[in-house]
């Protein structure tokens, strides 16, 4: 999925096969919960787009230590995924 992301994406191979999964520093948690216990109206598309700009953040192997925003590469990570959940121990 890597090439088809570097293609889709116009990014290096290197760009395309890094690990997004983080928020960003400092920040805790997508809150997708939270909005849904307090709201009334929450459109689904809206939580998609909270989620993915919370949780679309990563650590570059090019910048060790830096997390730099790719919530692009997340999104189109996700468009190929079925299924997702989230383990809370």
């Amino acid at each position: 999925h890597a090439m088809e992301q570097a293609a889709e994406l116009n990014i290096s191979l290197r760009e395309a096969a890094t690990r997004v999964f983080s928020n960003a520093a400092g920040s805790y948690s997508a809150n997708v919960g939270l909005a849904i216990e307090n709201g009334t109206n929450i459109d689904e598309k809206a939580l998609q787009e909270q989620f993915t700009t919370r949780k679309g953040f990563a650590l570059s192997s090019d910048n060790p230590g830096k997390m730099t925003e790719a919530s692009a590469l997340f999104k189109s990570a996700l468009s190929r995924v079925d299924v997702t959940f989230q383990n809370l121990d």
